[in-house]
Order: structure tokens, then sequence, then C-alpha cells
């Protein structure tokens, strides 16, 4: 059959009546690399029917389904695009994070999918250069492939059919961009499907502007509609399931249960009341004012019945238990992935502080080889600690407070023994005042970025003629550079020269955080320290963004809005640890 025979051939072919869920199940073959490969069932994943029957309806302009991992929504959105093409064609583009990402999952999933589809595979072109891995112009339409990271791309023809998956991944500026390909088009759809990653992104803020469907399952044994949620699931604490400070898996197991909230009837994990249970819902719009040409979905891991109850039960308490020791994480992953719900910045502003190690207030500390001083500049205060530390890296609080000027830094410095040289103040803040206060009293200037490392050059070894070879190092923190404090003003060039390191925010911060988590050397504060000191060392979190690429980025940002004075405190300590050489950087 030649090209134009298959288009006059797809132009006065009927269109299908049936729900794109139904007509899956007479045309899609699930491909191997699904958990249920073979002819599609609907009763598989029945919460998807309805999403589908959203996306053929022409009253609807978006629809945006905010859910877990795992859950049966790419396997839907790949039945949609091939019904799409088969019976209702129109320009589309399916849209990934990156380009490479893109490119392995039309090789593995997506091709498969559509090949194995009688209705499809017939549009499919015999023109080889009509044909790329990215790109097919089907005798019904044209199909796109492409990553976000690729924005020259998401700018050019108008797309009628646009499949946006995983935007939470997309890098800045990729979702506004792709969205304005469907304009031209009175009848497009644009489908966004993503877990979330924090509260207003892109997938969470279209669910909040839908209609916001929920859905309720029946109890098996009252009947009462409810949301499927895991804050009804229940297990055993005691010392049969939780021995020396550590949850016996096996022996919890056994104990978990979903409690219906209305009879309070417990249903254990297994299979069958797992398909039952998700097969008894139906959706609810919870959001009555939404458009009518926006809906909206959303469902958690506890939703497929191929996810044991048991296995996010063990998630959720290794997260807890990750978060005892400061690492947040996991419990943001559980709460993303999992349960399919943002997160929120100030979520754990209690929860999340933990006690730290704490050490007597008897001095001289026998181990100690260095004191620093380290000094965090606001606009009428400062933030003043001391720290000791051991040669082989352990150290202990010895004080810290709020003086008012320069002079009291000063007082504090002497009382606490700290060498002239050793109290390192922040000169990120008004520097020109840093620097002379610097000049008068012998202290150092630090300053941290966002560099990773700073280039250092060290001698290796000598030349048959006595002069010295040198090697490149990388360090957290630069060389010395050399301030004058009277720069601008008549006294330029005639005071003493000020130090001045630069040091790396996220490789010290890296450190610090597993020095405080206990993942390192002894690290200690005085059990008097206070509130304060211990909700400002946890007022920093390592959280993951993506660059323009789409590559993983990881970095250190405040929570909420604690103040994070006290951590910068630490952060400089660990920079004159390294400058010490009490600790190793890299």
């Amino acid at each position: 059959m030649t090209y134009v025979e298959q288009i006059a051939r797809s132009a006065i072919r009927p269109r299908s009546t049936d729900a794109p869920w139904l007509w899956a199940e007479k045309n899609i073959i699930v491909d191997k690399t699904s958990p249920f490969p073979g002819r599609y069932k609907s009763t598989t994943a029945p919460w998807t029917c309805e999403p589908m029957e959203a996306f053929a309806d022409n009253r609807i302009r978006e629809l945006s389904i905010m859910c877990s991992a795992q859950s049966g929504k790419t396997q839907m959105v790949m039945i949609l695009l091939a019904w799409a093409i088969a019976e209702d064609p129109g320009p589309a583009m399916w849209v990934q994070a990156a380009q490479d990402e893109a490119k392995t999952f039309a090789k593995t999933r997506l091709m498969p999918t559509l090949e194995n589809c009688p209705p499809v595979a017939a549009l499919f072109p015999e023109d080889r250069h009509s044909k790329t891995t990215l790109e097919i112009n089907f005798a019904s339409m044209p199909l796109v492939i492409n990553g976000a990271s690729s924005q020259s791309k998401l700018q050019s023809k108008p797309i009628r059919w646009l499949l946006l998956d995983e935007v939470r991944n997309y890098p800045p500026g990729a979702f506004e961009m792709v969205s304005k390909r469907t304009r031209a088009f009175w009848n497009a759809r644009k489908v966004l499907i993503s877990t979330p990653h924090v509260e207003d992104d892109h997938v969470h803020r279209a669910f909040l502007e839908g209609d916001q469907r929920i859905y309720r399952i029946a109890c098996p044994e009252c009947g009462e509609r409810h949301e499927l949620e895991f804050e009804n699931l229940t297990w055993q604490t005691d010392e049969t399931t939780f021995k020396s400070g550590a949850w016996d898996y096996d022996a919890l197991t056994p104990t978990i249960v979903y409690v219906c909230p209305h009879c309070k009837a417990e249903f254990p994990d297994r299979p069958d009341i797992r398909k039952k249970i998700a097969s008894s819902g139906v959706w609810e719009a919870t959001n009555l004012s939404a458009p009518t040409q926006k809906v909206s979905f959303r469902w958690s891991a506890m939703l497929p019945p191929w996810v044991r109850w048991t296995d996010l039960v063990q998630e959720f308490l290794t997260a807890k238990a990750a978060l005892k020791v400061g690492s947040i994480e996991p419990l943001k992953t559980f709460r993303c992935e999992s349960l399919g719900l943002p997160w929120s910045t100030d979520m754990t502003e209690a929860d999340d502080v933990i006690d730290l190690p704490t050490h007597d207030d008897v001095w001289p500390w026998a181990d100690e080889k260095y004191r620093f001083a380290t000094v965090d500049v606001q606009k009428d205060h400062f933030y003043f600690l001391v720290r000791a530390w051991s040669a082989e890296g352990e150290s202990r609080l010895v004080h810290w407070s709020m003086p008012t000027s320069f002079a009291d830094v000063e007082a504090l410095r002497e009382e606490y023994k700290v060498e002239k040289h050793l109290c390192f103040i922040d000169a990120g803040y008004n520097a020109n005042r840093v620097y002379n206060a610097c000049h008068e009293y012998g202290w150092t200037c630090l300053k941290g970025g966002s560099q990773k490392d700073y280039t250092h050059k060290t001698r290796a070894s000598k030349t048959k003629s006595g002069e010295w070879e040198y090697k490149t190092i990388k360090r957290a923190f630069s060389v010395k550079v050399d301030i004058d404090p009277g720069q601008g003003t008549s006294k330029q060039g005639r005071l003493k020269i000020v130090p001045l390191f630069h040091w790396s925010n996220p490789t010290c911060k890296d450190i610090l955080g597993n020095l405080r988590d206990s993942r390192g050397a002894t690290w200690e504060a005085y059990e008097t320290a206070g509130e304060e000191y211990q909700t400002q060392m946890f007022s920093e979190k390592k959280i993951q963004r993506h660059d323009r690429a789409g590559q993983p980025i990881y970095e250190w940002r405040k929570i909420g809005k604690r103040d994070n004075h006290i951590f910068d405190c630490e952060g400089m300590q660990v920079v004159a640890a390294l400058m010490g050489r009490v600790l190793r950087d890299f």
C-alpha cells in the first residue's frame, strides 16, 4: 500500500465510538517490559478509565494527573496516544525531561506499543525517511518525541495533542515554552502527568486549577466511600516488632492492616483484597468551581494492587529513621513519589529538629588541638561561635552568643582564648566594615560561594636542575586573597593587608551535614546550647533540582523562614578545620 493510499484509507475509515480504554482492550498489546504483558485489560488499573474518557472529550483542553510513581500512568498515556493516532488524528508531541530519556523511552516502550497496535501499525510510513525513533510521519498525523532540555525543538510547529511526562523534572522555562504550542487548535489537548515535587509546581498548580477529582473506594465491609489513604494503615508497635532501636520487618509485616475510617473494619495486606478495593472506586470532583475545560486527577501508590502496603510502610519507617539523624530527603521522596503529594518547605518545621550529640562542660578538653571562632554578620548584631577541634577531626561546641558590636566580638574572642588569626568572620555582608574590623583586630575574612572547589598549586618534586615542579590540587577553599581595607578611601595602599579566603558553600555544608548527622567524626554541642541553636542547625536541607539539560543538581536551601546564621557559623568552622588539616575535603 502506498503512502497516498494509507492517507486515503485512514480518511474514509469510520471512527470508533468506543471509549479509549475499551478501544485499548481490543487493540493494545502491552509490551514485555510491563509487569502485566499481553493484551491490555482495563481491570488491571480501573482508576485510569475515567481520565482516558476525559482525554477523548473535546470540551476539555487540559488534563492533569498528579500521582505516585509506577502506578500505571505511562501505560495509560501511551494508550491515549495510540488512540489519537488511529481515531482522532492531529499533530502530537510527547515531551520528557531530557533528550536521552526521550530516546530510550521511544525505543524501549513507546515504539513497541505502537507497532503492536494494528490500527496504528497500518499507518506507519513505508518511507524510511519519514520515520525515526523520535519523529514519525504517520499517514494520519505527525508525531514528535522530545526532551524538555532541547528547548529549540519545542518552539516551532503547532500541536494538537501535547503529552507532558514528568514535568517536575523539566528545566526552567521549558514547560511555559512548549505549552504555547496548542494555541492553534480549537480541540487541542494538553496532558500533564507527573509525580509532584513541591507545592505550587506545575503539576500541583494544574491539579488545583482543575476540578480535583479524588478516587473514592468502597469499604468491603460497610460500603462507605472514602479516599484510600496511607494514614488509614496501622501496624503493631511493641517489643515484638521494634527491637533494640530497630524495626523487625518480618515480625511487623503480619500486623499491617488497613482500617476503614467509617466502620473500623480491618483488612490485611493481600493481593485479592487490594484488587477488590481498587476496583470498587468512583471518581468525585471536589472543586466544582473549576472551568469545564480543566480536569485534574490524583492518586497514590496505595491504589495499584501490585504495590504491597507492607512495602509502603517499610519505606515510611525507613524515611522516619533517616529524619531522626537529620536526613529529610527519604521522607520527601516517600511523600512525592509514593503518596503522590507535593512537598511543603514548612512541612517538618518542628519534626526535623532532632537532639544533637552533647558533651559536658569539662575544660580544658584534653584532645583539643585548635580552637576557632566564627562570626556571621547581621545588620545590628552578630552570631559568634567557638568550637574546639581534635587532631582527628572530633569537635566540641564551646560557646555561641549574639554580640552587638565588633568590640564585643573581640572581647569574646579574648574571653574564650581564640588566637586572633583563628577568628574567622563572614565578609558577605557590609564587606568594607568587616575588612576594617579585620585590620583593626587581626581577624581573618571568609566569603562563601556556590563554587564546588578551588585550584591550588603545590610542590611535587625537584627537577635535576634543582627547580621545583608543581601540581594542582582541589580544595574546598581558595588561596589567600589580599584585601586592602583602605580601598576607595584616602587610606588606600597605606594599611596592612587583610587576608580573605573564599570557600565552597556546597562542599563545606555537605561535610557539615555529615558531621551533624553523625556520619563522620564526633561532632558535639554542649547540653545548654539551647533551642535556638538546635533549630538553626536544622535550618537548611539538601534539595534536588535540575539544570537546563535535565541533569540533577543538589544544593542546600533554607527551610521555610528559619534563621540559618548558626548553621553558617558552623559551616565556617568546617572551613577553618579544613585549613588546619584536621578535616579532609577531597
